[in-house]
């Protein structure tokens, strides 16, 4: 619980600084000695601001860890940071990956066409709740939720839960000086 928040506090302090990473990934979340998670590799960092204009159109990160706009060619924004994140924390549960092909035009279909609704909604979640059944009764339901297709995972970058609704969802589960610390900025703004 403690690593998920630290990740939701990183990723909004980059994305208050206007700055979207854009491959957000697990090779790209260090852990100290003192086991605390830090963001790193920002070599793929873009400047940006809410304008249509600025937003990103580059295809770039790394493929398993892209958002469906970003597969898709089209404009994003931050909500393609918090897909990554949904893929990251699915996959710091699961240790699969939330999107899993031989092919990146495979793996591009199944980023795009695989809906909150889809076989595969049904399958990672599935798959997400046997293992953490399995491995770790007492992984809270909310931290499971964040990384269904109806939130940090929803196909419309519109419609996915925002870094503030993901810090909401954990709140409850930290302790107050835990959560004042990493999530307080999240909470406030």
């Amino acid at each position: 619980m403690r690593w998920a928040s630290q990740l939701l506090s990183a990723l909004g302090a980059v994305h208050d600084l206007r700055m979207m990473h854009r491959d957000v990934k697990p090779h790209n979340v260090f852990l100290t000695a003192d086991l605390h998670i830090k963001l790193g590799d920002f070599g793929l960092a873009r400047e940006l601001s809410d304008h249509p204009s600025e937003l990103g159109l580059s295809a770039c990160g790394t493929p398993y860890y892209m958002s469906p706009e970003q597969v898709r060619g089209e404009a994003y924004a931050r909500q393609a940071d918090v897909w990554a994140l949904g893929c990251v924390l699915f996959e710091l549960l699961t240790l699969e990956r939330a999107f899993a092909a031989n092919s990146f035009s495979e793996l591009a279909r199944l980023i795009t066409e695989t809906g909150a609704d889809g076989e595969g909604g049904r399958a990672r979640r599935d798959a997400l709740l046997r293992a953490c059944a399995a491995s770790e009764p007492a992984v809270p339901r909310a931290l499971i939720a964040l990384t269904m297709p109806d939130a940090l995972l929803h196909h419309t970058a519109s419609k996915r839960m925002t870094l503030r609704g993901a810090a909401e969802a954990l709140a409850p589960l930290l302790e107050p000086a835990e959560r004042d610390a990493t999530l307080g900025t999240l909470l406030a703004g």
